[in-house]
């Protein structure tokens, strides 16, 4: 089984140190972990030309190059998520808007 881990916040902050003490948890009782933090990702709004969508190839088709195709297979080989994002002004980061529109 494997457990992915996105921080959206500050390298080091309090959500990258909450994600991580989640994931120390579940590596003390045998689940294989994986940390990113999205902060350190290139991430670009789609342009929705489905370009994606027309092609048999999936992510890696996109027009825009940028680690989305990453995200998105980081994404589909793990068998659970969290996500820790800080809370500004009762919504999330403007940086997850675009990592979930790729999902």
């Amino acid at each position: 089984m494997k457990l992915l881990g996105f921080s959206c916040g500050r390298k080091m902050g309090n959500t990258e140190t909450l994600v991580k003490e989640a994931l120390m948890g579940a590596e003390e009782v045998g689940v294989e972990v994986e940390i990113v933090r999205l902060l350190d990702m290139d991430i670009r709004p789609c342009r929705f030309c489905k370009v994606c969508m027309r092609r048999l190839e999936g992510p890696e088709a996109c027009v825009i190059k940028d680690d989305g195709a990453f995200l998105y297979n980081c994404v589909m080989d793990c068998d659970g998520l969290i996500l820790g994002t800080p809370v500004y002004a009762l919504d999330r980061p403007g940086l997850l808007h675009p990592v979930l529109k790729h999902f």
